[in-house]
């Protein structure tokens, strides 16, 4: 079983990834993949910097911050680094679900762009990871240390929430304590793991 885990940017989905890795699931962190076609040498590599220039480089390696720059102020841009990186990072999570599903029973792979990059179809179930904008932006703030301009920017570039939450098999609301996170987590595993048929359809919002 493969679930999807997705949400807006910052609104906890690593929390809730943390979660399901202490339950017992086997994680894939796809922006922990997507960081390894920025290493120089790969044909990423080669294709980001024709596209963008060598002025995104610093000790000729791609500064991730000032790629964010150019891209989330231009939407042309970041649908074209986009169509760079996904095709990579799709195929090497179909690679490691191959090799882990003889192993894990459940795969939670944690998806930021899940939508945004057609990726539903990959996933039996998703998890849709809520909270306001007025949170996002406080947790943004404290973990990136962007400005209030540029937090938006990323936030925009994205499905709003509400559309995610239509797509959604579970949605769990990050707005509260850690606690009540991990107990909508653990309620959500428990049901899988105890074969419980939920409709594939359904919209489960507030789990608790």
């Amino acid at each position: 079983m493969v679930i999807g885990i997705t949400g807006g940017f910052c609104t906890g989905k690593s929390e809730v990834t943390h979660a399901f890795k202490k339950l017992g699931a086997k994680i894939i962190d796809l922006d922990k993949l997507a960081h390894t076609t920025l290493r120089p040498g790969t044909e990423s590599f080669r294709k980001i910097i024709k596209e963008f220039t060598e002025d995104i480089l610093i000790n000729r390696r791609i500064d991730r911050p000032l790629l964010a720059q150019k891209v989330f102020m231009n939407k042309k841009r970041l649908n074209k680094l986009n169509s760079i990186i996904h095709p990579i990072v799709i195929r090497q999570m179909l690679g490691l679900l191959k090799r882990f599903s003889k192993r894990y029973k459940i795969i939670v792979v944690d998806v930021p762009l899940l939508f945004e990059a057609g990726m539903k179809k990959y996933f039996d179930y998703i998890v849709v990871v809520k909270a306001n904008k007025k949170i996002q932006m406080k947790r943004a703030m404290k973990k990136t240390g962007l400005s209030k301009i540029d937090i938006l920017r990323r936030i925009n570039s994205q499905w709003p929430i509400a559309k995610k939450i239509k797509h959604a098999n579970f949605v769990i609301d990050n707005n509260d304590s850690i606690m009540s996170t991990r107990r909508q987590t653990k309620n959500i595993w428990e049901g899988l793991k105890t074969g419980c048929s939920f409709e594939k359809k359904k919209i489960i919002v507030n789990f608790k």
